[in-house]
Parts: structure tokens; C-alpha cells; sequence
């Protein structure tokens, strides 16, 4: 039933003029299965985990500014994933010299650019310690071509 339902949804966007489909499998097994479906893994993230260290400046700033600066720190050919205003609604968004940051319940939702801003990160925060996933190579999201288009870069921000 699975496999129909993702037949008929290829084909609808297929038909609306998509170049191709993306999702994150929810748990480690379920990527062989989209496999059998078309998808081939295609973008990585990658969790490091680390203790303060001297705080960095961190500015808060808006969704939109999150968007706009988001486009700047992506890897080369990656998803730009607009509409990330919803991310305000749970996450804090920063910024800092040479990085940007999605946080929200402990978790650094993505950070990208300088990746060992980390500590000092942690540090601006008031936390001992803290995890952050980065663009990486442990397999995160997969493409399903529908049309004749290279597959993207880099795909982040798991909202779980």
C-alpha cells in the first residue's frame, strides 16, 4: 500500500512540474525500504557534542533574517527551504561571527558555518554542554528524481 501511495504521489507532483521529492526517513530501517522505492540518500548530518568553553557574541534575530543569512552559510547545490518562519515558534534563531544557529530544547537544530564556534556557543547560552548536528556524512535525507535534475547538496533542520 505503501509503495501505491508513493507511485501516485511521484506521479501527481511529477505532473505539477516537481524535478524531484526529498524526506528524512524516521528511523534507520525505514532507508532500505525507501530505497526499494527510488530514493538514494543524498544529504548527511552529522551530531558533534561538546562542553562550554568562552562564550562567543550571539545575536538573536528574526525568521526572516534566519532565511536570508541561511542562504549564505548553505553548503555548495543545497535545499533553501523557505517558509523557515515556523522555526520561531519553537526554536531560537542566531547568529555570530562566522555561524548561524537554530536551538531549541538543548539541541542545536543546525549549525552551520564555523562549527567550532560550538563551545563558545554553549557558553553565551548559560550551558555546561550541549549537541549540535551539522551538515555531515551520516546519512539524513533522501532524493527521488521525477524529472531529469541533478539531486541537491545538503539538506538539514529535522524538526523532531
Amino acid at each position: 500500500l505503501c509503495r501505491i501511495l508513493m507511485a501516485d504521489t511521484h506521479h501527481h507532483l511529477k505532473n505539477l512540474g516537481y524535478a524531484g521529492t526529498i524526506l528524512v526517513p524516521g528511523e534507520k530501517g525505514l532507508f532500505s525500504m525507501y530505497e526499494k522505492m527510488g530514493y538514494a540518500c543524498f544529504s548527511g548530518m552529522d551530531t558533534i557534542c561538546c562542553k562550554a568553553d568562552t562564550p562567543v557574541p550571539l545575536r538573536e534575530i528574526s525568521a526572516a533574517e534566519y532565511s536570508t543569512l541561511r542562504g549564505q552559510y548553505l553548503p555548495p547545490h543545497s535545499v533553501e527551504q523557505q517558509g523557515t518562519e515556523f522555526l520561531a515558534s519553537y526554536a531560537q534563531l542566531y547568529a555570530g561571527d562566522g555561524f548561524l544557529l537554530a536551538w531549541a530544547d538543548g539541541l542545536g537544530l543546525e549549525l552551520l558555518g564555523n562549527a567550532a564556534a560550538a563551545p563558545g556557543i554553549l557558553a553565551a547560552l548559560g550551558k555546561e554542554h550541549g549537541r549540535f548536528r551539522i551538515p555531515g556524512s551520516t546519512p539524513f535525507a533522501m532524493w527521488h528524481p521525477l524529472a531529469d535534475t541533478p539531486e541537491p547538496g545538503y539538506f538539514g533542520l529535522a524538526f523532531d
